[in-house]
């Protein structure tokens, strides 16, 4: 899921990225926390339930909630703590007036040296830390957290656990990791055929470290990174690029294409995204 910052729609959930320890960095994207406490509408018969949006983005994540219950994709999560798989297609996170929850955000490829199941195992899904077998991150350490005066003091304790699992993990693999630097590095445009041959991989052998590491294969990482891409231009258009145009930059053969694809993984069509993206900048500048 794409984390937006606090200028974007999550701003109203009071949305906060903070930066993990250095040494874990090249792992973790960030923490992130979301607080928003309304004590004029605290019954759940008055709360109002607020819809937002996630993209898929190749990472994985651990979230513990440590107030209302939220729902995903229209799913109630009633765990304390629960890891999130890596996506396909975006989700949406239903949150009332009365919300409190931490979240760790792996980069793509990096939760493996953390988890003891193939990320392939984890497409998807929303699991508990102990179907993982996660040593250090479970109900203990939700309840250290819950019992933390401040953010900062979470977000040490979270850095502590992390680094003392890091010890005795695996590192990331360093061919997984050349490989989704170049696909990033080309926003996904970057052959697969080109990616084995300059790995001296097997397209084959290929596949199989990134269902490990990442869960995806190739081919649906370098998907994602095209329509993050081209999500990007439709939002921040500085050269007035039609969607044919905007197709064809962010590596589509055509619009049609870039159409079919763009809906099954966002879940609408480009055009109507570009109109809701419209919309929601001229509310913004109000």
């Amino acid at each position: 899921m794409t984390l937006q910052s606090k200028a974007s729609p999550l701003a109203h959930l009071n949305f906060q990225r903070l930066k993990p320890h250095p040494a874990l960095r090249e792992l973790v994207q960030c923490y992130w926390h979301i607080q928003v406490n309304d004590n004029h509408h605290s019954s759940e018969s008055t709360s109002k339930i607020q819809t937002d949006y996630f993209h898929p983005e190749g990472g994985s994540g651990i979230i513990f909630n440590f107030s209302n219950s939220i729902k995903v994709n229209n799913q109630l999560v009633s765990n304390d703590v629960f890891i999130s798989g890596p996506t396909l297609i975006t989700h949406n996170l239903q949150t009332t007036n009365d919300i409190n929850t931490l979240g760790i955000r792996f980069y793509p490829g990096s939760a493996s040296t953390f988890y003891s199941q193939p990320l392939s195992e984890l497409v998807e899904q929303l699991l508990q830390p102990d179907e993982l077998s996660i040593k250090g991150i479970g109900k203990d350490l939700y309840e250290q957290l819950a019992e933390s005066k401040s953010l900062q003091k979470r977000i040490n304790l979270l850095d502590h656990t992390l680094l003392s699992i890091l010890k005795n993990s695996q590192p990331v693999s360093l061919r997984v990791r050349t490989a989704v630097r170049h696909i990033n590095s080309s926003r996904g445009k970057i052959e697969i055929a080109s990616l084995s041959e300059l790995l001296n991989l097997s397209q084959r052998q290929l596949d199989r470290d990134f269902k490990h590491h990442l869960g995806l294969v190739p081919k649906q990482y370098s998907m994602i990174k095209r329509l993050e891409f081209a999500r990007n231009l439709i939002k921040n258009n500085p050269c007035n690029m039609n969607l044919t145009e905007i197709a064809l930059e962010s590596g589509f053969y055509d619009q049609a294409h870039f159409t079919r694809q763009f809906k099954q993984v966002i879940g609408i069509t480009p055009s109507l995204y570009q109109k809701k993206s419209k919309c929601m900048a001229e509310s913004t500048i109000k």
